[in-house]
């Protein structure tokens, strides 16, 4: 009973759907899903990838995965919730760590979402690729909001406390997001803080470190 709790996972695969579900050890070896406790992987469409690096690393985490969606995490730290689309791309480099992390791919075709060496997320962010919904001209029914560019954020970058990050945002290496910001823009220079709703820029050059003002 105890080894049933403890390697509790959940993959749903639909029959001939042309799926893949590829996990590693850090150093790329493959290993078995009854080493992932918890993860919990749900396929709901067809020819999609999904290759997790060190997936027990990711306890409680869970995938919706749907049409060509590809998805590849590298030793990143903590849960998340995906929701794939059509054709979605989500894409997390090595060592990042997040804290119920929510990535949204959901609705809109080719949707993608990249995160950069070395990040850290705190609790409750939402990164979200598309508005799942059209907002259309009135006289001429022509769709305004679609997705011309993903979300690109790159290494080394804090993400505050609950905030939210839209399509086609650029946040450059070393940068911080404030707390509870909105974040709807491109942020072309690095090592910049932000914060805001919407999110703006509000200090230049800085860096920030891991460790807490107080030694443990």
């Amino acid at each position: 009973m105890f080894l049933k709790r403890w390697f509790k996972y959940k993959v749903n695969y639909p029959k001939n759907a042309n799926n893949k579900l590829i996990l590693h050890t850090k150093s790329g070896t493959k290993v078995n899903p009854w080493f992932c406790p918890k993860l919990k992987i749900h396929f709901k469409g067809k020819n999609s990838v999904v290759d997790i690096f060190s997936p027990e690393l990711l306890r409680g985490s869970e995938f919706f995965v749907y049409d060509e969606d590809c998805f590849v995490i590298k030793n990143a730290i903590g849960n998340i919730f995906v929701v794939g689309g059509c054709k979605s791309n989500l894409y997390i480099d090595e060592g990042s760590t997040l804290q119920n992390t929510k990535f949204l791919l959901n609705d809109e075709i080719g949707a993608s979402i990249h995160i950069g060496k070395d990040c850290m997320f705190a609790i409750d962010t939402t990164v979200w690729a598309s508005d799942t919904h059209k907002i259309c001209d009135l006289e001429s029914g022509k769709i305004l909001n679609n997705a011309r560019k993903g979300i690109d954020i790159g290494n080394h970058v804090w993400v505050g406390t609950r905030c939210i990050i839209l399509k086609e945002t650029s946040i450059q290496d070393g940068s911080v997001v404030g707390a509870g910001s909105l974040v709807c823009n491109q942020f072309n220079s690095p090592n910049i803080v932000i914060a805001g709703n919407p999110a703006k820029q509000i200090k230049t050059s800085i860096q920030w470190k891991r460790e807490g003002f107080v030694e443990k």
